[in-house]
């Protein structure tokens, strides 16, 4: 899926999908999200960007770390770039966010690079990976980091699944380019979640 004209975020109404409201209010997705945060180590003057940002709760939350700083974030659906939207319209109208609809592999290369790249369980439905995040460190600072974090939610998803799905983002982390890859685990319910950090040359 390519851009669109409405990329930057304009007011929508009937936003309250129930998707959305569940992702918002489920225990261990904001736990997740507050791991991925933590895991990020954002710094106030920092330039990030969220991947697959959902009903924008991650996107909030990273504002409060920064003065400076600013934050992008894309995602491909448009119901959650109107919750997005919504959560985040205050932030959006000061300028240092904005908000996109589209795929990763269509994201415009900014005039700045950014220093930091998330993705909170979505890295999985990307079409093809490695060209993606080849097309992704374009937009990235020698040197910045991209974080990959997922929990599996699938029905008798085990703490194997997590670690399993580390070796195999890891794997395809490192056939894009990205150096010094680290795997890290955090045990938590109702399965594990995994951490998984690349760095562009």
């Amino acid at each position: 899926m390519g851009y669109r004209v409405e990329a930057i975020w304009q007011p929508f109404r009937n936003s309250r999908y129930a998707g959305g409201r569940i992702m918002s209010a489920r225990k261990s997705n904001l736990e997740r999200i507050d791991w991925a945060i933590f895991k990020l180590d954002i710094k106030p003057d920092e330039r990030v960007l969220e991947i697959g940002y959902g009903p924008g709760i991650a996107l909030g939350k990273m504002m409060t770390h920064l003065t400076t700083g600013m934050i992008w974030g894309t995602d491909r659906s448009k119901l959650m770039f109107r919750q997005a939207g919504k959560r985040n319209v205050t932030w959006i109208k000061t300028g240092r966010m904005k908000l996109f609809l589209g795929s990763v592999a269509s994201l415009p290369v900014p005039d700045f690079p950014f220093d930091k790249a998330l993705d909170i369980n979505s890295f999985q439905f990307w079409e093809r990976p490695v060209e993606s995040l080849i097309h992704l460190r374009k937009a990235l600072k020698s040197g910045a980091m991209v974080e990959l974090v997922h929990q599996p939610r699938n029905p008798g998803a085990t703490d194997q699944d997590a670690r399993e799905a580390g070796e195999k983002f890891s794997s395809v982390l490192r056939a894009a380019g990205f150096l010094n890859v680290v795997v890290d685990i955090n045990v938590m319910k109702p399965v594990a979640a995994v951490c998984i950090q690349g760095y562009n040359p």
